[in-house]
């Protein structure tokens, strides 16, 4: 099977720079924001690391289950495809679905599947008929903290990674070289609540151990900013 891209992914490489620039400033001001508006919305309560404001928005109960989608992501990409060195990417659109349990009224265990690639922009930089594309599936189990509106995980993940060449300029011999390496790795994130069912999170998902084509310790990651949406399946008094 061949498959053609339209556009080379390079081209989005300096808009993933500017968009983390933008990822970090964007979290700074949240938590500026956040102290300025402590004395208001705090309650002087420090036996639980939950906010007034928070509880109200999206409260945590022990045994609360939740559904979880994300879109929206820009992804970077840094894969090792078998023989061909170090490739990198970023791009636009991912999607994963989850659930949450919550095991403590600020700790929860949550379980995710998803999708994401390095689709780009139409930029042209080289033939359209040459071209490289990122994709990867992952499913990953964390460990996650609340703090007030702040939610942090870390976990561990299986991965495959896969990565596309195709060089078409001549129809009647194209290239079509395609790599895959299926992966366990570690899984960290960081969420921001910015309305009652929304968040805004950073994703950054290594691999590190590589279980095929061959086995050995092999470095790539995806680091991901997403939109993430929750819906209450059962809810507990807090």
């Amino acid at each position: 099977m061949i498959f053609v891209r339209r556009y080379k992914s390079e081209v989005n490489i300096p808009i993933m720079k500017h968009a983390l620039v933008f990822i970090l400033f964007f979290f700074f001001s949240l938590a500026v924001s956040g102290q300025e508006h402590s004395t208001g919305g705090m309650v002087e309560d420090y036996s639980g690391v939950n906010t007034k404001d928070s509880d109200e928005k999206f409260p945590g109960a022990k045994k609360d289950v939740n559904l979880t989608i994300t879109s929206l992501r820009i992804n970077g990409f840094k894969f090792e495809p078998n023989g061909f060195g170090t490739k990198v990417s970023s791009g636009f659109w991912g999607l994963s679905f989850g659930g949450e349990y919550y095991y403590k009224s600020n700790k929860f265990i949550g379980l995710k599947s998803a999708v994401a690639t390095d689709f780009g922009l139409p930029i042209h930089t080289t033939p359209d008929d040459v071209s490289e594309s990122f994709y990867t599936t992952y499913i990953e189990l964390t460990d996650n903290f609340k703090f007030g509106r702040w939610y942090f995980g870390y976990g561990i993940n299986y991965a495959r990674n896969s990565w596309w060449y195709t060089d078409a300029l001549d129809p009647e011999n194209v290239i079509s070289i395609r790599r895959v390496n299926k992966s366990f790795g570690i899984s960290t994130n960081a969420y921001f609540q910015i309305a009652k069912p929304f968040f805004i999170g950073l994703v950054y998902r290594p691999t590190i151990f590589r279980v095929s084509p061959v086995t050995d310790f092999k470095y790539e990651h995806l680091i991901s900013l997403d939109i993430a949406f929750k819906i209450p399946l059962i809810c507990n008094e807090l």
